[in-house]
């Protein structure tokens, strides 16, 4: 569901995601190179942990659901 995210949260995840090829786990020297290659990445993860859990398809559910009904 990460779609429905901001883009930057998008690029954050990515970043992320690419900082594993180096450091595996999320130890000091895993955070300090993402902050390198993403000085301005606080926000995004901020935002993700905040909102992560709330970022549904629901939406799309319902409009085809509506559809259904008035095909």
């Amino acid at each position: 569901h990460l779609i429905f995210a901001p883009r930057a949260v998008l690029h954050y995840v990515v970043a992320h995601e690419l900082a594993h090829l180096r450091f595996r786990s999320h130890r000091t020297e895993f955070w300090e190179f993402l902050a390198s290659i993403m000085p301005k990445m606080d926000a995004s993860k901020v935002w993700l942990d905040r909102h992560g859990s709330n970022l549904s398809d629901a939406f799309l559910q319902g409009a085809a659901q509506i559809e259904a009904r008035h095909g």
